[in-house]
């Protein structure tokens, strides 16, 4: 009896050790999640060219990419085009953690803005959903 249990507790530990690497690793669905390529990129740029539209506040922005998140650090000192639509909110960063929406046809070339921008994979194109101004963390 005492030998039956002996074997019984081996075969038990010995399924714990081998059933808990293949557990801590997920499915596959956790894996192929986890390969899947970013789409939200956060950028610091200078506006290089202004082409947005003063009545229907839509178009594009040619910005020169000064910073970026990790995902997207091959975009780093590349110029590209941030398209601007009905959906992408303009701000101006004010003081005391503030901010104000404005239209964005008030940015102009030169100004130094704060982006977040989804890409989309398949044309390569950046559509903003936030485009903000003044906003102190941004290096001159």
């Amino acid at each position: 009896m005492k030998q039956k249990l002996t074997i019984l507790a081996m075969i038990v530990l010995a399924t714990i050790f081998i059933a808990t690497p293949v557990l801590a690793a997920g499915s596959s669905r956790t894996v192929e999640v986890a390969k899947r390529t970013p789409t939200i990129i956060s950028m610091t740029a200078t506006i290089l060219y202004d082409d947005v539209d003063d009545k229907t506040n839509e178009g594009k922005f040619t910005v020169k990419i000064r910073m970026t998140n990790r995902a997207f650090i091959q975009y780093r000192g590349e110029i590209e085009d941030v398209l601007i639509d009905e959906d992408t909110k303009c701000v101006e960063w004010l003081r005391y953690k503030k901010s104000q929406k404005i239209d964005c046809s008030l940015l102009d070339e030169d100004d130094s803005v704060s982006i977040n921008a989804k890409l989309n994979l398949v044309t390569g194109k950046f559509t903003a959903r936030r485009v903000t101004i003044s906003q102190p963390r941004i290096p001159q």
